[in-house]
């Protein structure tokens, strides 16, 4: 959590949302740290710092190009991508493989955020809105199925997240979402290359 927090308030206090460092022309947006350090950055610290070192492994398995990483929005949409990647890669390891024993895992989910706290953040594909039609078919002309909820119009998110098996992220809506969910309180008010606040 930290990791994203560090980044996703990086991204809100850029105030450039998604805008690119060609759009801006630079890459440092006047602090000396873009979006590719700070990236680099927390990715080195994982690989050092992490205590699951299957985490770590799979971390190292996640394809990245930094030059691929023009934004902080690219920075931010990179590091949950992955993360989910490892999610779903680790949670494939027998338990005794975790984190020393325990389970780093537990109460994850594997496509996060899940539409219960980002509504948004997953599309459906057309493969999945013809198999819930499919069901929806089937559900009201056979009369042996066992009694089935009925839904208005469309099933509620959450069956369609259970149908779907690779869901279809729509990064708009996932980066507003994190950013809003990482970054969000006071801004910090610290005095820099002034009088410092700490003792």
């Amino acid at each position: 959590i930290l990791v994203h927090g560090l980044l996703a308030r990086a991204a809100a206090l850029s105030g450039r949302d998604g805008e690119t460092d060609a759009d801006r022309g630079d890459e440092s947006h006047g602090s000396g740290l873009g979006p590719r350090f700070a990236l680099q950055a927390i990715r080195d610290f994982l690989v050092e710092f992490f205590p699951c070192p299957v985490c770590v492994r799979n971390l190292l398995l996640v394809p990245f190009a930094a030059d691929e990483i023009t934004s902080f929005k690219d920075a931010v949409l990179w590091l949950w991508s992955a993360h989910n990647v490892i999610t779903r890669m680790v949670k494939e390891k027998p338990r005794s493989e975790r984190a020393f024993g325990s389970d780093p895992l537990y109460g994850v989910t594997e496509n996060w955020p899940p539409t219960s706290v980002c509504p948004g953040c997953i599309k459906f594909d057309i493969t999945t809105t013809t198999i819930v039609n499919a069901w929806k078919t089937m559900k009201t002309t056979t009369t042996q199925a066992p009694r089935l909820p009925t839904f208005d119009a469309m099933p509620p998110p959450a069956v369609l997240e259970s149908v779907a098996a690779e869901p279809v992220w729509n990064h708009d809506a996932v980066y507003r979402f994190l950013v809003a969910h990482y970054a969000s309180g006071p801004e910090p008010d610290l005095q820099l290359g002034g009088e410092s606040k700490f003792p």
